[in-house]
């Protein structure tokens, strides 16, 4: 801790034992358990936005050359998309409102409202190449036997 005190062996387990009885280890260890269920529910209600946009709505495809586009397909509302924003804060609420069930109610429900909010609204407003083009395989998001040439 200070090379320059020049403690000793025993001294240094002794103010180590100090230091970890006054911050009180398990008390962080009580709030840690509470901060992580909150983090679990929030982040459920991610993985269900998440999956729901790659399997669900573009079946695996994505147009890779727009993802590295600033005035791609991908910029939505100044690079946020509304329908995933909406569909993760109500998912994240009602997780953590249901904390004893955050992963049965924020998953699927995010996957819900967000799968609604695009068919309905965002993919009339903002289209989406690989959802137009009937999944081609071209948008195939794979690297397999291709070489992408991206120009910006």
């Amino acid at each position: 801790m200070a090379p320059r005190c020049h403690l000793s062996y025993t001294w240094g387990v002794i103010l180590a034992g100090i230091v970890g009885t006054l911050f009180q280890p398990w008390i962080i260890l009580e709030q840690l358990f509470r901060f992580l269920g909150y983090s679990g529910a929030i982040m459920s209600a991610v993985a269900g936005v998440i999956i729901c946009d790659y399997y669900i709505l573009r079946k695996r495809r994505l147009h890779v050359k727009d993802l590295y586009r600033q005035d791609g397909q991908f910029t939505f509302n100044g690079g946020v998309n509304l329908a995933g924003m909406f569909a993760w804060l109500i998912s994240s609420v009602l997780a953590i409102v249901f904390i004893d069930y955050m992963y049965f109610v924020g998953f699927p429900l995010s996957a819900i409202i967000y799968y609604v909010l695009m068919k309905q609204w965002y993919l009339k407003k903002f289209p989406q190449k690989e959802i137009e083009s009937n999944y081609a395989d071209e948008y195939l998001g794979t690297s397999a036997n291709r070489e992408w040439k991206i120009s910006v």
